[in-house]
């Protein structure tokens, strides 16, 4: 009778123990981060493929390798003018370090960069000190007025441009600040391979983080 007591006493404590190990297994699931089961190779080479695309400036391509495919507009033509010197050198600077694992993120996967490039608010800070200076210094060196301004006596648009880029030549030449991002690129797989989709994050990268 001890012996059969005894030993509905130790089943009672394993299902006790087995019971407090599920409850611990369902609150560890509960308050952990999902795992996901993808090839993080292939997900680190899709984002990789956009990051290089992205830094190339060829926004045409870019779109067709985004989730839906966006019209992403045109990057500003190498026309040499202050735009174009400015984004130029902002595509050159741009450098990113992706994270080694992705996380779960609704029915795709996330995966964190930290980008470092260009900061162009800096660069039109510089702008604005320097290029005043700059433009008395070139009207004083011109022979003719009429190369300065316009019959409304304005500064003729072809001057301002001039003195623009020269300014921007001289401020892109001091080595201007840069800056640290991170943003997370959101991937889902369509078609069987995996696609990065247009976040808010994204297109701030892609318009130079101008506007956030």
């Amino acid at each position: 009778m001890k012996k059969t007591k005894r030993s509905v006493i130790l089943w009672l404590i394993a299902g006790a123990v087995v019971c407090l190990c599920t409850l611990g297994a369902v609150v560890y699931g509960v308050n952990s981060a999902p795992a996901v089961l993808v090839d993080s190779a292939t997900v680190t080479e899709a984002a990789e493929q956009v990051l290089a695309c992205a830094r190339s400036g060829d926004y045409d391509a870019l779109g067709q390798m985004l989730y839906g495919a966006p019209d992403l507009g045109t990057c500003p033509e190498q026309s040499g003018d202050a735009e174009s010197l400015i984004w130029s050198a902002y595509l050159d600077s741009i450098q990113y370090q992706l994270s080694d694992e992705c996380s779960a993120s609704g029915s795709g996967v996330a995966l964190n960069v930290r980008i470092t490039c260009l900061d162009i608010s800096a660069v039109t800070d510089s702008l604005q000190t320097i290029a005043p200076d700059l433009l008395a210094k070139k009207a004083e060196e011109m022979d003719s007025e009429e190369d300065i301004y316009d019959e409304e006596h304005n500064y003729r648009e072809a001057f301002i441009s001039e003195v623009l880029r020269s300014a921007t030549v001289q401020v892109l030449a001091e080595q201007p600040r840069t800056m640290d991002r991170e943003i997370t690129l959101r991937l889902l797989r369509s078609n069987g391979h995996w696609q990065v989709v247009p976040t808010e994050e994204l297109l701030q990268f892609l318009s130079g983080f101008v506007s956030g």
